[in-house]
Protein backbone atom coordinates (compact mmCIF):
# COMPACT_ATOMS: atom_id res chain seq x y z
CA UNK A 1 0.00 0.00 0.00
CA UNK A 2 2.98 2.22 1.09
CA UNK A 3 4.75 1.65 -2.32
CA UNK A 4 1.38 2.39 -4.39
CA UNK A 5 1.26 5.74 -2.83
CA UNK A 6 4.90 6.91 -3.85
CA UNK A 7 4.01 5.34 -7.26
CA UNK A 8 1.07 7.94 -7.44
CA UNK A 9 3.19 10.80 -6.16
CA UNK A 10 5.84 10.45 -8.34
CA UNK A 11 3.85 10.11 -11.07
CA UNK A 12 2.03 13.22 -10.41
CA UNK A 13 5.92 15.08 -9.63
CA UNK A 14 7.12 14.39 -13.30
CA UNK A 15 4.46 15.95 -15.47
CA UNK A 16 5.12 18.92 -13.74
CA UNK A 17 9.06 18.71 -13.58
CA UNK A 18 8.07 18.56 -17.38
CA UNK A 19 5.71 21.56 -17.23
CA UNK A 20 7.92 23.58 -15.72
CA UNK A 21 11.52 22.93 -17.75
CA UNK A 22 9.56 23.87 -21.14
CA UNK A 23 8.35 26.78 -19.51
CA UNK A 24 11.74 27.78 -18.96
CA UNK A 25 12.70 27.04 -22.35
CA UNK A 26 10.27 29.42 -23.59
CA UNK A 27 11.02 32.09 -21.46
CA UNK A 28 14.07 33.77 -23.48
CA UNK A 29 13.92 37.87 -23.25
CA UNK A 30 14.05 39.48 -26.83
CA UNK A 31 16.94 41.38 -25.07
CA UNK A 32 19.69 37.68 -25.59
CA UNK A 33 19.41 37.38 -29.42
CA UNK A 34 22.29 39.44 -30.81
CA UNK A 35 20.59 41.50 -34.32
CA UNK A 36 24.07 43.31 -34.80
CA UNK A 37 25.40 43.38 -37.81
CA UNK A 38 29.24 42.69 -37.48
CA UNK A 39 32.50 43.62 -39.05
CA UNK A 40 33.81 40.32 -40.85
CA UNK A 41 36.89 41.77 -42.30
CA UNK A 42 38.27 44.87 -44.03
CA UNK A 43 40.51 46.79 -46.29
CA UNK A 44 42.50 50.27 -46.58
CA UNK A 45 41.98 51.92 -49.67
CA UNK A 46 45.66 51.44 -50.52
CA UNK A 47 47.66 48.14 -50.21
CA UNK A 48 50.49 50.14 -50.61
CA UNK A 49 51.77 54.13 -50.70
CA UNK A 50 54.12 56.07 -50.72
CA UNK A 51 54.68 59.45 -49.14
CA UNK A 52 57.35 62.11 -48.79
CA UNK A 53 58.84 63.17 -45.37
CA UNK A 54 56.75 65.90 -43.50
CA UNK A 55 53.56 64.54 -45.53
CA UNK A 56 49.78 63.24 -45.05
CA UNK A 57 47.55 60.81 -46.78
CA UNK A 58 43.96 60.35 -45.39
CA UNK A 59 43.45 56.66 -45.37
CA UNK A 60 39.90 55.24 -45.67
CA UNK A 61 38.57 51.32 -44.86
CA UNK A 62 35.80 49.16 -46.82
CA UNK A 63 33.91 47.05 -44.30
CA UNK A 64 32.92 43.51 -45.11
CA UNK A 65 29.76 43.72 -45.13
CA UNK A 66 29.23 47.11 -45.86
CA UNK A 67 26.30 47.58 -43.25
CA UNK A 68 28.45 46.25 -40.23
CA UNK A 69 26.88 48.25 -37.58
CA UNK A 70 30.48 49.24 -35.37
CA UNK A 71 32.64 50.45 -37.86
CA UNK A 72 35.21 52.38 -35.61
CA UNK A 73 38.73 51.79 -35.98
CA UNK A 74 41.83 51.70 -33.63
CA UNK A 75 44.99 52.77 -35.99
CA UNK A 76 48.13 51.53 -35.12
CA UNK A 77 51.24 54.48 -35.10
CA UNK A 78 54.98 53.78 -36.96
CA UNK A 79 58.48 54.58 -36.01
CA UNK A 80 58.40 56.66 -39.46
CA UNK A 81 54.78 58.09 -39.10
CA UNK A 82 51.66 58.77 -36.97
CA UNK A 83 47.98 57.87 -37.40
CA UNK A 84 45.24 59.67 -36.02
CA UNK A 85 41.85 58.00 -34.86
CA UNK A 86 40.13 59.10 -38.29
CA UNK A 87 43.21 57.71 -40.41
CA UNK A 88 45.50 60.25 -41.01
CA UNK A 89 49.04 59.31 -42.07
CA UNK A 90 51.67 62.16 -40.94
CA UNK A 91 55.00 60.84 -42.08
CA UNK A 92 58.17 61.59 -39.91
CA UNK A 93 61.20 60.32 -41.54
CA UNK A 94 62.16 57.91 -44.70
CA UNK A 95 61.77 54.14 -44.12
CA UNK A 96 59.11 51.50 -44.87
CA UNK A 97 56.85 50.14 -42.34
CA UNK A 98 52.40 48.71 -41.92
CA UNK A 99 50.13 50.64 -41.21
CA UNK A 100 47.30 48.49 -39.51
CA UNK A 101 43.73 49.39 -38.87
CA UNK A 102 42.09 47.01 -36.35
CA UNK A 103 38.51 46.95 -36.00
CA UNK A 104 37.12 47.40 -32.49
CA UNK A 105 33.71 45.16 -33.38
CA UNK A 106 36.13 42.45 -33.81
CA UNK A 107 39.79 42.53 -32.48
CA UNK A 108 40.86 39.45 -34.77
CA UNK A 109 39.69 41.61 -38.20
CA UNK A 110 42.27 43.82 -39.51
CA UNK A 111 43.69 45.64 -42.10
CA UNK A 112 47.79 46.09 -43.50
CA UNK A 113 48.88 49.11 -46.11
CA UNK A 114 52.70 49.20 -46.36
CA UNK A 115 53.94 52.67 -46.02
CA UNK A 116 56.96 53.51 -47.60
CA UNK A 117 58.39 57.08 -47.04
CA UNK A 118 61.06 58.00 -49.21
CA UNK A 119 64.21 60.29 -49.17
CA UNK A 120 62.95 64.08 -49.50
CA UNK A 121 64.69 65.56 -53.07
CA UNK A 122 64.01 67.99 -55.23
CA UNK A 123 62.27 66.58 -58.32
CA UNK A 124 62.79 68.40 -61.52
CA UNK A 125 61.01 67.43 -64.94
CA UNK A 126 60.34 68.42 -68.63
CA UNK A 127 57.71 67.49 -71.19
CA UNK A 128 54.59 69.31 -72.82
CA UNK A 129 51.24 69.49 -71.16
CA UNK A 130 48.43 71.96 -70.61
CA UNK A 131 47.98 74.55 -68.99
CA UNK A 132 44.50 76.90 -67.84
CA UNK A 133 45.24 78.68 -71.64
CA UNK A 134 47.45 76.69 -73.66
CA UNK A 135 47.50 72.93 -74.40
CA UNK A 136 50.44 71.12 -75.93
CA UNK A 137 53.18 73.78 -74.87
CA UNK A 138 56.24 73.31 -72.79
CA UNK A 139 56.03 72.51 -69.50
CA UNK A 140 58.62 72.39 -66.30
CA UNK A 141 57.62 70.79 -63.16
CA UNK A 142 59.21 71.21 -59.83
CA UNK A 143 57.85 68.50 -56.87
CA UNK A 144 55.13 67.98 -59.32
CA UNK A 145 54.11 72.07 -59.22
CA UNK A 146 54.08 73.08 -63.21
CA UNK A 147 55.20 76.27 -64.92
CA UNK A 148 54.52 76.48 -68.69
CA UNK A 149 57.89 77.61 -70.51
CA UNK A 150 57.16 80.97 -72.46
CA UNK A 151 58.57 82.29 -75.30
CA UNK A 152 58.19 82.44 -79.80
CA UNK A 153 54.74 83.15 -80.93
CA UNK A 154 52.66 81.78 -78.39
CA UNK A 155 54.61 79.78 -75.75
CA UNK A 156 57.33 77.18 -75.70
CA UNK A 157 56.20 74.56 -77.53
CA UNK A 158 58.12 71.26 -76.29
CA UNK A 159 61.01 70.70 -73.36
CA UNK A 160 63.19 67.28 -74.15
CA UNK A 161 66.07 68.15 -71.30
CA UNK A 162 67.03 69.42 -68.45
CA UNK A 163 70.61 70.35 -67.02
CA UNK A 164 70.99 71.51 -63.41
CA UNK A 165 73.85 73.75 -62.34
CA UNK A 166 73.16 75.04 -58.37
CA UNK A 167 70.30 76.74 -58.13
CA UNK A 168 69.62 77.32 -62.17
CA UNK A 169 67.48 75.23 -64.53
CA UNK A 170 68.55 74.76 -67.91
CA UNK A 171 65.74 73.11 -70.40
CA UNK A 172 66.29 72.28 -74.08
CA UNK A 173 63.32 72.11 -76.46
CA UNK A 174 61.74 74.51 -79.20
CA UNK A 175 58.98 77.58 -79.31
CA UNK A 176 57.71 78.50 -82.41
CA UNK A 177 57.90 81.32 -84.68
CA UNK A 178 54.85 83.81 -86.01
CA UNK A 179 54.86 81.19 -88.97
CA UNK A 180 54.84 78.32 -86.51
CA UNK A 181 58.02 76.92 -87.39
CA UNK A 182 59.59 75.10 -84.54
CA UNK A 183 63.09 77.01 -83.39
CA UNK A 184 65.53 75.66 -81.59
CA UNK A 185 65.32 77.05 -77.82
CA UNK A 186 66.91 76.74 -74.38
CA UNK A 187 65.57 78.82 -70.84
CA UNK A 188 67.57 79.45 -68.32
CA UNK A 189 65.18 79.64 -65.11
CA UNK A 190 62.32 79.96 -67.71
CA UNK A 191 63.63 83.04 -69.22
CA UNK A 192 63.34 81.60 -73.14
CA UNK A 193 66.69 81.74 -75.59
CA UNK A 194 66.38 81.25 -79.11
CA UNK A 195 69.40 79.18 -80.98
CA UNK A 196 69.81 81.10 -84.09
CA UNK A 197 67.65 82.18 -86.81
CA UNK A 198 64.25 82.49 -85.42
CA UNK A 199 63.05 83.95 -88.96
CA UNK A 200 63.51 80.62 -90.72
CA UNK A 201 60.68 78.46 -92.69
CA UNK A 202 62.07 74.93 -91.23
CA UNK A 203 61.73 73.47 -87.78
CA UNK A 204 64.35 72.73 -85.73
CA UNK A 205 64.56 71.48 -82.27
CA UNK A 206 67.18 70.83 -79.34
CA UNK A 207 67.09 67.56 -77.92
CA UNK A 208 69.87 67.41 -75.25
CA UNK A 209 72.01 70.44 -72.86
CA UNK A 210 74.89 70.74 -71.50
CA UNK A 211 76.46 73.56 -69.57
CA UNK A 212 79.73 74.25 -67.87
CA UNK A 213 80.96 77.66 -66.76
CA UNK A 214 78.08 79.42 -67.75
CA UNK A 215 78.59 78.76 -71.15
CA UNK A 216 75.14 76.63 -72.45
CA UNK A 217 75.86 74.20 -75.02
CA UNK A 218 72.84 72.23 -76.54
CA UNK A 219 72.76 69.96 -79.76
CA UNK A 220 69.79 68.86 -81.97
CA UNK A 221 68.65 69.11 -85.48
CA UNK A 222 67.03 70.76 -88.32
CA UNK A 223 64.48 69.32 -90.71
CA UNK A 224 64.73 70.20 -94.38
CA UNK A 225 62.42 68.70 -96.53
CA UNK A 226 63.26 70.72 -99.56
CA UNK A 227 66.40 69.35 -99.35
CA UNK A 228 65.35 65.45 -99.56
CA UNK A 229 65.15 63.61 -103.26
CA UNK A 230 62.14 62.25 -103.96
CA UNK A 231 62.37 58.76 -102.39
CA UNK A 232 62.96 60.20 -98.99
CA UNK A 233 61.44 61.70 -96.30
CA UNK A 234 63.46 64.69 -95.42
CA UNK A 235 66.79 65.68 -94.45
CA UNK A 236 67.71 66.32 -90.80
CA UNK A 237 71.44 67.87 -89.84
CA UNK A 238 72.57 67.29 -87.04
CA UNK A 239 73.07 70.62 -84.94
CA UNK A 240 76.48 71.78 -83.04
CA UNK A 241 79.49 72.77 -84.68
CA UNK A 242 77.32 71.80 -88.22
CA UNK A 243 77.77 68.47 -87.57
CA UNK A 244 76.80 67.72 -91.11
CA UNK A 245 77.39 68.57 -94.94
CA UNK A 246 75.18 68.72 -97.82
CA UNK A 247 75.33 65.20 -98.86
CA UNK A 248 74.52 63.01 -95.76
CA UNK A 249 71.93 63.54 -92.81
CA UNK A 250 72.17 63.69 -89.52
CA UNK A 251 70.51 63.98 -85.98
CA UNK A 252 71.88 64.57 -82.27
CA UNK A 253 69.82 63.96 -79.70
CA UNK A 254 72.67 63.72 -76.82
CA UNK A 255 76.19 66.04 -75.80
CA UNK A 256 77.99 65.91 -73.18
CA UNK A 257 81.17 67.66 -71.67
CA UNK A 258 84.66 65.79 -71.28
CA UNK A 259 87.52 68.47 -70.24
CA UNK A 260 87.77 70.54 -73.39
CA UNK A 261 85.91 68.03 -75.60
CA UNK A 262 82.29 68.42 -76.92
CA UNK A 263 81.26 65.05 -77.40
CA UNK A 264 77.72 64.77 -79.28
CA UNK A 265 75.38 62.06 -79.66
CA UNK A 266 72.93 60.32 -82.91
CA UNK A 267 72.79 59.01 -85.93
CA UNK A 268 74.17 59.83 -89.53
CA UNK A 269 71.45 58.84 -91.96
CA UNK A 270 71.73 58.17 -96.23
CA UNK A 271 68.86 59.52 -98.02
CA UNK A 272 67.33 56.43 -98.49
CA UNK A 273 66.50 56.38 -94.67
CA UNK A 274 69.33 53.79 -93.78
CA UNK A 275 71.63 54.84 -90.61
CA UNK A 276 74.48 54.32 -87.99
CA UNK A 277 75.23 55.73 -84.57
CA UNK A 278 77.78 58.10 -84.42
CA UNK A 279 79.33 60.41 -82.23
CA UNK A 280 81.37 63.47 -82.96
CA UNK A 281 84.13 64.97 -80.75
CA UNK A 282 83.93 68.89 -81.97
CA UNK A 283 83.22 68.92 -85.22
CA UNK A 284 82.30 66.92 -88.23
CA UNK A 285 85.97 65.80 -88.82
CA UNK A 286 85.38 63.61 -85.64
CA UNK A 287 82.78 61.47 -86.82
CA UNK A 288 83.24 58.23 -84.59
CA UNK A 289 81.15 55.15 -85.61
CA UNK A 290 79.57 53.09 -82.57
CA UNK A 291 77.86 50.74 -85.35
CA UNK A 292 79.45 49.77 -88.91
CA UNK A 293 78.41 52.52 -91.40
CA UNK A 294 76.39 50.83 -93.74
CA UNK A 295 73.56 52.61 -96.61
CA UNK A 296 71.74 49.72 -97.64
CA UNK A 297 71.39 47.82 -94.23
CA UNK A 298 71.41 49.12 -91.30
CA UNK A 299 68.79 51.76 -88.90
CA UNK A 300 70.69 52.22 -85.41
CA UNK A 301 70.56 55.37 -83.32
CA UNK A 302 72.45 56.60 -80.30
CA UNK A 303 70.26 58.62 -78.37
CA UNK A 304 71.99 59.61 -75.13
CA UNK A 305 75.63 60.08 -73.71
CA UNK A 306 76.67 60.04 -70.35
CA UNK A 307 79.98 61.01 -68.53
CA UNK A 308 81.15 58.55 -65.85
CA UNK A 309 84.51 59.03 -64.34
CA UNK A 310 86.45 59.04 -67.75
CA UNK A 311 84.35 57.05 -69.60
CA UNK A 312 81.80 57.83 -72.02
CA UNK A 313 78.77 55.88 -72.24
CA UNK A 314 76.10 55.69 -75.08
CA UNK A 315 72.70 54.28 -75.11
CA UNK A 316 70.93 53.51 -78.38
CA UNK A 317 69.93 50.42 -80.52
CA UNK A 318 70.65 48.74 -83.14
CA UNK A 319 68.13 47.17 -86.34
CA UNK A 320 68.00 47.26 -89.86
CA UNK A 321 66.26 48.95 -92.39
CA UNK A 322 63.23 46.10 -93.21
CA UNK A 323 59.76 46.19 -91.82
CA UNK A 324 59.39 43.94 -88.83
CA UNK A 325 63.06 43.88 -88.20
CA UNK A 326 63.57 43.92 -84.33
CA UNK A 327 65.74 46.29 -83.22
CA UNK A 328 68.07 45.93 -79.84
CA UNK A 329 68.98 47.83 -77.24
CA UNK A 330 72.54 48.55 -76.70
CA UNK A 331 74.69 50.63 -74.18
CA UNK A 332 78.09 51.23 -75.51
CA UNK A 333 81.62 52.12 -73.65
CA UNK A 334 83.67 54.72 -75.47
CA UNK A 335 83.18 53.16 -78.54
CA UNK A 336 81.94 50.69 -81.08
CA UNK A 337 84.44 47.77 -79.77
CA UNK A 338 82.68 47.58 -76.51
CA UNK A 339 78.92 47.18 -76.67
CA UNK A 340 76.75 45.37 -73.80
CA UNK A 341 73.82 43.87 -75.71
CA UNK A 342 71.21 44.92 -72.92
CA UNK A 343 67.90 42.75 -74.72
CA UNK A 344 68.29 39.40 -76.78
CA UNK A 345 66.85 40.38 -80.01
CA UNK A 346 63.86 38.08 -79.60
CA UNK A 347 61.49 41.34 -79.20
CA UNK A 348 61.79 44.99 -80.19
CA UNK A 349 63.81 47.09 -77.58
CA UNK A 350 65.04 50.38 -77.57
CA UNK A 351 67.38 52.85 -74.84
CA UNK A 352 67.20 56.04 -74.53
CA UNK A 353 68.93 56.87 -71.35
CA UNK A 354 71.46 56.09 -69.03
CA UNK A 355 72.60 57.16 -64.82
CA UNK A 356 74.66 55.92 -62.36
CA UNK A 357 75.05 55.23 -59.01
CA UNK A 358 78.05 54.69 -58.09
CA UNK A 359 79.72 52.09 -61.08
CA UNK A 360 76.14 50.48 -61.06
CA UNK A 361 74.70 51.67 -64.23
CA UNK A 362 71.18 51.99 -64.81
CA UNK A 363 69.49 52.31 -68.57
CA UNK A 364 65.61 53.43 -69.24
CA UNK A 365 63.68 52.14 -72.19
CA UNK A 366 61.23 50.16 -73.63
CA UNK A 367 60.68 46.39 -74.43
CA UNK A 368 58.06 44.97 -76.60
CA UNK A 369 55.41 41.99 -74.85
CA UNK A 370 54.18 39.37 -76.40
CA UNK A 371 51.63 41.26 -77.82
CA UNK A 372 53.59 43.88 -79.14
CA UNK A 373 53.02 46.47 -76.48
CA UNK A 374 55.57 48.59 -75.49
CA UNK A 375 56.48 48.26 -71.75
CA UNK A 376 58.32 50.76 -69.76
CA UNK A 377 61.22 49.09 -68.01
CA UNK A 378 64.77 49.71 -66.67
CA UNK A 379 67.31 47.59 -66.79
CA UNK A 380 70.47 47.29 -64.11
CA UNK A 381 74.14 46.63 -65.12
CA UNK A 382 76.20 45.61 -61.89
CA UNK A 383 79.12 42.94 -62.16
CA UNK A 384 78.67 42.23 -65.65
CA UNK A 385 74.89 41.18 -64.70
CA UNK A 386 71.61 42.70 -66.34
CA UNK A 387 68.37 42.44 -64.28
CA UNK A 388 65.35 44.47 -65.52
CA UNK A 389 62.22 45.94 -63.69
CA UNK A 390 59.07 46.48 -65.53
CA UNK A 391 57.03 49.75 -65.19
CA UNK A 392 53.90 49.33 -67.51
CA UNK A 393 51.36 46.82 -67.30
CA UNK A 394 51.75 46.45 -71.20
CA UNK A 395 48.12 47.19 -72.40
CA UNK A 396 49.23 50.69 -73.46
CA UNK A 397 52.51 51.47 -75.28
CA UNK A 398 54.96 53.16 -72.98
CA UNK A 399 58.14 54.00 -72.62
CA UNK A 400 61.10 55.58 -70.64
CA UNK A 401 62.43 58.64 -72.07
CA UNK A 402 64.62 59.77 -69.32
CA UNK A 403 66.49 58.60 -65.90
CA UNK A 404 68.08 60.16 -63.15
CA UNK A 405 69.36 58.65 -60.00
CA UNK A 406 70.42 59.04 -56.21
CA UNK A 407 71.71 56.50 -54.28
CA UNK A 408 69.04 53.68 -54.00
CA UNK A 409 66.31 55.77 -55.59
CA UNK A 410 65.85 55.13 -59.24
CA UNK A 411 64.43 58.41 -61.18
CA UNK A 412 62.22 58.04 -64.36
CA UNK A 413 60.11 59.70 -67.09
CA UNK A 414 58.47 58.90 -70.01
CA UNK A 415 55.57 58.67 -72.43
CA UNK A 416 52.26 56.38 -72.83
CA UNK A 417 50.98 56.17 -76.04
CA UNK A 418 47.34 55.36 -77.02
CA UNK A 419 46.25 53.43 -80.14
CA UNK A 420 44.77 56.16 -81.37
CA UNK A 421 47.09 58.38 -80.32
CA UNK A 422 46.59 60.70 -77.20
CA UNK A 423 49.66 60.57 -75.33
CA UNK A 424 49.98 60.66 -70.95
CA UNK A 425 53.28 61.74 -69.24
CA UNK A 426 54.38 58.89 -66.82
CA UNK A 427 56.59 59.12 -63.84
CA UNK A 428 58.13 56.04 -61.94
CA UNK A 429 60.01 56.33 -58.53
CA UNK A 430 61.75 53.15 -58.19
CA UNK A 431 63.67 52.78 -54.37
CA UNK A 432 65.99 49.61 -54.08
CA UNK A 433 67.36 50.47 -50.66
CA UNK A 434 63.80 48.80 -49.52
CA UNK A 435 64.00 44.70 -49.66
CA UNK A 436 60.57 44.99 -50.87
CA UNK A 437 59.80 48.07 -52.47
CA UNK A 438 58.50 48.14 -55.89
CA UNK A 439 58.58 50.62 -58.82
CA UNK A 440 55.62 52.90 -58.06
CA UNK A 441 53.69 54.88 -60.45
CA UNK A 442 53.90 58.69 -59.16
CA UNK A 443 52.45 60.33 -62.64
CA UNK A 444 50.17 62.77 -60.56
CA UNK A 445 52.61 63.65 -58.15
CA UNK A 446 55.28 64.54 -60.28
CA UNK A 447 54.24 65.40 -63.89
CA UNK A 448 50.37 65.82 -63.43
CA UNK A 449 48.35 67.35 -66.92
CA UNK A 450 51.51 66.41 -69.02
CA UNK A 451 51.17 65.15 -72.27
CA UNK A 452 54.78 64.14 -72.31
CA UNK A 453 57.55 63.58 -69.98
CA UNK A 454 61.19 64.04 -71.62
CA UNK A 455 63.82 64.72 -69.07
CA UNK A 456 64.26 64.26 -64.84
CA UNK A 457 67.05 65.78 -62.93
CA UNK A 458 66.62 64.90 -58.74
CA UNK A 459 68.85 66.80 -55.93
Amino acid sequence: MMNTRKAIQFLFILPSIFLFSCAKQLDRSPSSVDTAVHVMSLTIDATEFVLLPASTRQLSVNFTPANADNRHLSWSDAAIATVNTSGLVTTIRAGTANIIAMSEDNGSVQGIARLNVLNDFDVYAAGSGFTPDFSGVALYWKNGVKSGLPGGYLVGSNAFAIFLVGNDVYIAGNTLNSNFWDIPTYWKNGVPHVVGDATVSYNSYTKAIAVDNNKVYVAGYSYFSSECPTYCFGRTRASYFSLCDSISATSASGIALNGNDIIVTGAQTTDNTYRWSTFWKNDLTNAMPLTTPSGTSTFDEATAVKLHGTDLFFTGYTACGDYGCVPTAKLWKNNMNNVIEITDGTKAAKAYCVAFSGDTIYVGGYENNEAGKRVAKYWKIANGHISSRTLSDGTIDTEVDGIDVAGNDIFLIGTQITDVGSSTAKCWRAYEGFPTGPSLDLSDFYVRDGYTGSAICVK
